[in-house]
């Protein structure tokens, strides 16, 4: 019988701040609900696997490697980041990872905390195709020079001949989500899923993260995914080259010209985007695709060069690590 400990890093959890433990709460439901040869511990003595979510501290090593459970059970802890910042040590399935940082010893590449299906979301909330628009883009421009570059293509060239949309919703959807605000949350929520709807084409191009949770959004929504960003590991399984296209961030002037490539199969790749999202990234597949990836990473052996400490190098996220481990 499997047995998996859900914890985060912080030893206690912070009952006045447990929307921080969201990710957990959730994983602990699916694991439940999936998983027949399956239960769920809090001893870590007993536990197959320690599996480590977000916390108040989000999901950064440095605050694992100082928790107690870490200290004494590591060889069977695990951790599951959407972070895309911070020194990649635990073994684990990173979301955002990059091609400096891999090491198949103790990575494999992840995907966002399933979403809920847009597609029933839309049509219980009655939004449906209202507009003909080739491709569009939405999101904050500040969060990597690649999506300005995006806008002002589109803004200034491309949209005087084509269908194209950009949206710079400045940072608005963050301080939704800051502040927790349900209903301003819902609103840009509908407002997202009408323009991914309206559009054959989507633009998901990096932002702090190498990669991003657009991606999977317009996979459940049967879109074209455009993906722009170098350095991101792809998770392993989908057949990425049926559904999504990928243009080089130094290409991004090209995307009129790719885009007009793959119009007459729009349809057919949104259908497969859909199609492959629900085999890969639903809440009802990835308990199971979660474990295993666990064993996978069980199974392998320690490569010899540890890349994940390149991030050391960088003096900004020294600084960081140093703070982080003087905090207690």
């Amino acid at each position: 019988m499997l047995k998996v400990l859900l914890t985060q890093p912080e030893e206690k959890k912070s009952e006045s701040l447990h929307h921080y433990y969201k990710k957990q709460y959730h994983l602990r439901d699916l694991l439940e609900l999936h998983e027949n040869d399956l239960i769920l511990t809090e001893d870590p003595e007993e536990a197959t696997y320690i599996i480590f979510t977000g916390g108040i501290n989000g999901e950064h090593n440095e605050y694992i490697k100082r928790n107690i459970i870490y200290k004494r059970f590591k060889k069977k802890c695990y951790i599951i980041s959407d972070s895309g910042y911070g020194l990649k040590s635990v073994k684990g399935i990173y979301t955002s990872i990059s091609k400096f940082e891999y090491n198949k010893s103790i990575h494999e590449p992840g995907w966002y905390f399933p979403i809920n299906d847009l597609r029933e979301h839309a049509i219980n909330n009655n939004i449906f195709k209202n507009e003909d628009i080739t491709c569009t883009f939405r999101g904050d421009l500040k969060t990597h020079k690649v999506r300005q570059e995006t806008h002002d293509l589109i803004k200034n060239e491309i949209s005087k001949i084509n269908k194209y949309k950009s949206t710079n919703t400045d940072g608005i959807q963050i301080k939704a989500w800051i502040d927790y605000d349900p209903s301003k949350i819902l609103s840009l929520k509908n407002s997202f899923i009408q323009d991914i709807l309206n559009s054959e084409f989507v633009l998901c191009p990096r932002g702090y993260n190498t990669s991003s949770m657009r991606i999977y959004e317009v996979m459940s929504l049967g879109r074209v995914p455009i993906i722009i960003s170098d350095n991101w590991i792809r998770p392993i399984g989908p057949e990425w080259n049926e559904f999504s296209i990928t243009i080089k961030e130094k290409e991004i002037y090209r995307l009129d010209e790719i885009v007009n490539k793959f119009k007459d199969r729009s349809a057919q790749m949104g259908k497969f985007a859909r199609k492959e999202w629900e085999n890969w990234f639903s809440l009802e597949v990835y308990a199971k695709h979660i474990l295993s990836n666990i064993r996978k990473l069980e199974q392998r052996k320690k490569c010899f060069w540890p890349k994940q400490y390149m991030q050391l190098f960088n003096l900004k996220y020294l600084n960081y690590f140093i703070k982080s481990y003087s905090l207690k």
